[in-house]
């Protein structure tokens, strides 16, 4: 706050409309982050206050501009871009804001916005400070906007840090901590006066959301698509009006499969990648949730193909073990029956004689993957307490080290606090403050990359992942038994790659998490073997 006070102290009075130039056209900008602060008196009291000052200063006011977004980052700040560009074309000169964290709360923004006034296509005025930035305006006035800028920057970092802690710890607590999905409600708690809490809220279950998602359930383990599944519930009226587009528009697939797909309806959430457990109302039992899920492991053929093969084409095709040549379909026919056979194309002539081998002896023998990756509710059990106890761990060591260098970053700005502070004070020169301000910004640099680093190195998407495939194989079996040909040459080609035909033989490899699940199934040591499992995922 001194070096604010010194740098106020120092602010050259406001000037007058000679050193400005041009014309008085004037565009009073009022910026609010978010929907509360719109709600409340804020815009007005910009607005007035900045109206004011336009009559004071003769300068003629064309309209007020009012704008609901974050000045936290300036990619995301279209509104404000917009409205300095139709200034532009309209030859607007002066832009009034009320303070200045209302302009910018990033470096790129207020660069910008400092090279348009240096080139003398705007003017700035402060209304509550009565400064005045111009083409002009000295450099020393330049230098405590760059101070108010990394002010509002930090702030912006801090209030985002505290906001992400707060929520973390509701989701810890078993609360989904942002906006509610299809069907539920934010539900803010009431105290012992009456008023209503800004904090602490839960989210509860509403009537028509649990017939609304259970329908969906019921109609998407009956087979019906996605796209029948949305008309459907149109149709049966119980999509609540408000909601009624996201089940008619482009992208209704997606959402209705979005939807089916959520844990959030089985009880549990996931908030920034991690799975919470959580104390909300669910709509399906784990057994219903499961049983919707593995509806999408069963994939019918885009169309009927009655003349081709099952291995004819796609991520199933095979090679000759051999000679590396395509393997083809090639049916037989005896009067109106077709025997479905498959052999090598022998485009390299290394084979001496023909091989054909039946489709159904080629799916039988890919089929033994559904057996390799089988487990028990027990097993899965086990490795996924195994995989949580691990990401724990790891979570723990890496939020030690992220504290660590947060710490080491508030010693850097408080660094630069003090070395702004002598510069305005006139302790140091130029030159000096430059050299030290340089060597402690890349200290600073070097600090928050390592940060952002460390926060990359660990998140919770595999156990998301890792969860899938458990309950993808305990399921495998009952899925592969109730299958179609076409169906089970789509599961197929979830769990293996590389399938190749060796003379009669069929042989292929497991995709990566399937083939560490079946050597662990066959593993009884893999729980004595923890300590080399216990590394932070890559």
């Amino acid at each position: 706050m001194g070096m604010l006070k010194q740098a106020k102290a120092r602010g050259s009075a406001s000037e007058g409309t000679s050193s400005w130039g041009g014309n008085n056209k004037a565009l009073a900008i009022v910026r609010v982050s978010s929907k509360k602060q719109m709600e409340n008196n804020s815009p007005a009291v910009q607005g007035d206050g900045m109206t004011a000052y336009a009559k004071k200063k003769g300068l003629d006011l064309v309209r007020v501009e009012k704008i609901h977004e974050s000045a936290k980052r300036s990619k995301d700040r279209r509104k404000f871009h917009g409205v300095l560009d139709a200034a532009r074309e309209q030859g607007i000169r002066h832009l009034i804001f009320w303070v200045w964290d209302r302009t910018t709360r990033n470096a790129t923004d207020a660069e910008l916005l400092e090279e348009d006034v240096r080139d003398d296509v705007f003017v700035v005025h402060l209304a509550f400070e009565g400064k005045v930035l111009h083409k002009n305006t000295p450099e020393s006035d330049w230098l405590t906007a760059d101070i108010h800028t990394l002010t509002a920057k930090q702030y912006s970092r801090d209030l985002s840090r505290r906001a992400i802690e707060s929520m973390t710890r509701k989701a810890e607590e078993g609360w989904f901590p942002t906006k509610a999905p299809l069907g539920y409600v934010n539900k803010k708690l009431i105290d012992e006066d009456g008023h209503i809490k800004d904090k602490h809220g839960t989210i509860e279950l509403t009537v028509w959301g649990r017939k609304l998602v259970r329908r969906m359930g019921e109609l998407r383990l009956e087979g019906r698509s996605l796209s029948t599944i949305a008309a459907m519930v149109l149709e049966e009226d119980l999509v609540p009006p408000k909601k009624a587009w996201a089940f008619s528009a482009n992208g209704k697939k997606s959402r209705v499969e979005r939807v089916l797909k959520d844990v959030f309806y089985r009880g549990d959430f996931i908030w920034r990648e991690k799975l919470y457990p959580g104390k909300h109302e669910p709509v399906f039992s784990r057994e219903e949730w499961d049983a919707i899920q593995a509806s999408f492991a069963i994939r019918a053929p885009q169309q009927n193909r009655k003349h081709e093969g099952l291995f004819s084409q796609g991520a199933l095709r095979l090679r000759c073990a051999q000679c590396g040549c395509a393997v083809i379909y090639s049916p037989k026919w005896k009067g109106d029956r077709e025997y479905r056979y498959y052999k090598c194309t022998n485009g390299k002539r290394e084979h001496d004689r023909e091989i054909n081998i039946k489709e159904e002896e080629i799916l039988e023998q890919l089929g033994s993957a559904v057996d390799d990756i089988q487990i028990s509710d027990d097993l899965a059990k086990q490795i996924a307490h195994a995989l949580n106890e691990t990401h724990r761990k790891a979570q723990l060591a890496k939020d030690r080290e992220a504290d660590d260098f947060r710490a080491k970053l508030e010693d850097h700005d408080k660094k630069l606090n003090v070395l702004f502070d002598k510069m305005l004070a006139g302790a140091i020169s130029d030159a000096d403050f430059n050299m030290q301000r340089d060597r402690i910004q890349k200290d600073r640099d070097a600090c928050f990359n390592a940060l952002q680093k460390t926060n990359k190195h660990i998140d919770g998407a595999y156990l998301v992942t890792a969860q899938r495939v458990l309950e993808l194989a305990k399921t495998a079996k009952s899925l592969w038994e109730t299958q179609t040909p076409e169906e089970r040459r789509d599961f197929l080609a979830k769990l293996l790659w590389n399938p190749v035909l060796d003379g009669a033989s069929v042989r292929y490899d497991l995709k990566k998490p399937f083939r560490i699940l079946s050597e662990m199934r066959e593993s009884k040591e893999w729980r004595g073997r923890r300590d080399s499992n216990s590394r932070p995922p890559a």
